[in-house]
């Protein structure tokens, strides 16, 4: 009399474990390009953060007409004195990383050189090919410069 055995035999455990490492090695670098698109896209969520802070930061400047000081200091909180270091009107890129107050785990700032950026080796700072840079105004003409640096993401 036979008994029946249930179970799995060799082969189709080996063409399970095949079909899983087809699988996987097709859904990893699709993993990857995602988290890749995601810090490029926090970046320039990141960029218009800080245009959109210059140009509030500007229009009090115009209203306290201080927007033609090469430098000056712009009352932004309303309390009568002066708490935003601008340059023409803008802030300089000392004060502008305060100004957009960045609350994140994962970002970190230099609000000494107006950076923004990850730290992909998570040790050694800022990553210079992941980061956003602000450059202050430098002519009465002129605007600041956001520039997002996003190859190494």
């Amino acid at each position: 009399m036979k008994e029946n055995i249930k179970g799995f035999t060799l082969i189709e455990l080996i063409a399970v474990i095949t079909i899983l490492g087809i699988l996987a090695a097709i859904a990893v670098p699709k993993f990857i390009s995602i988290q890749t698109e995601a810090r490029e896209s926090v970046l320039e969520g990141v960029q218009g953060t800080m245009l959109g802070a210059a140009n509030l930061v500007y229009a009090k400047a115009l209203i306290q007409k201080l927007d033609k000081l090469a430098t000056a200091s712009v009352d932004t909180s309303g309390n009568g004195t002066g708490d935003t270091a601008t340059a023409y009107g803008y802030p300089t890129t000392a004060s502008i990383v305060s100004r957009i107050n960045i609350q994140s785990n994962e970002l970190i700032t230099d609000a000494a050189n107006g950076v923004v950026g990850y730290s992909l080796d998570g040790v050694a700072g800022i990553d210079a090919t992941c980061r956003v840079t602000y450059g202050s105004a430098t002519l009465l003409s002129g605007w600041p410069t956001v520039t997002v640096s996003s190859g190494g993401c």
